[in-house]
């Protein structure tokens, strides 16, 4: 092959670097990028900085679990509804026993209530998870919520993508190639649905890929990465 910068060769290679990082090519495209690799100059030049975005982005992401002050706010809130739960007059036809029963359903029926409000908000004690993400721009953040079957990424002052691009999200298994979450936005505030199951995910990527309908693999570095394990 010849060694060219912008002849037809590399182009036909172009974008390749990054679905190579992240080991997103098949085996006969493994081999013919590597052959391409060895007399290119420009796809050399990209390959280090690009792998050292790749390894060096997952690093530190913690997770979140809820506040710790959350039980205290919905107990406070429950407590505040009491008083408007008081048991009725009982009727003069009742035993004289029949007050204490009364009372006592209704401290097991506010006991529920505490239980079932903390349930709801805590999830038990941790089914919302908060996955802290890692941005290759100066001020952006990430950050990848699930609660119970349904993720959200939330992003914050990420730049936009380049023109005539759109990001795309990835979900990461093991040594698998990245696959494609059929998540697409240009926006760089907000929140976006993540669908699909996450069991065994360990990373979510975030690349810009070409407009309207992103890639089948990944052309570019993660601008986000959020490891999940």
């Amino acid at each position: 092959m010849s060694t060219t910068k912008n002849g037809d060769d590399h182009e036909r290679f172009d974008g390749d670097v990054a679905a190579y990082v992240l080991d997103a090519l098949e085996g006969t495209e493994v081999r013919q990028f590597e052959e391409h690799l060895e007399h290119c100059d420009q796809c050399q030049s990209e390959l280090a900085p690009m792998r050292a975005a790749v390894e060096g982005l997952p690093a530190g992401a913690p997770v979140r679990g809820a506040p710790p002050d959350l039980k205290d706010r919905v107990m406070s809130a429950v407590r505040a509804e009491a008083p408007r739960q008081a048991p009725k007059k009982q009727a003069r036809y009742w035993p004289i026993a029949r007050p204490r029963l009364v009372a006592s359903a209704t401290a097991a029926a506010a006991a529920v209530a505490v239980a079932v409000a903390i349930v709801l908000v805590l999830g038990g004690g941790n089914s919302t998870r908060i996955y802290e993400g890692v941005v290759h721009a100066p001020g952006a953040s990430a950050s990848l919520r699930q609660s119970g079957s349904s993720t959200e990424l939330r992003v914050s002052r990420v730049p936009p993508p380049p023109q005539g691009r759109i990001y795309e999200v990835w979900l990461k298994r093991g040594a698998r190639a990245p696959q494609p979450a059929g998540t697409l936005f240009a926006n760089g505030t907000g929140t976006v649905s993540v669908p699909g199951n996450l069991s065994g995910v360990q990373a979510m990527l975030v690349t810009s890929e070409p407009r309207p309908n992103g890639s089948r693999t990944p052309t570019r570095a993660p601008i986000i990465v959020v490891r999940l394990s």
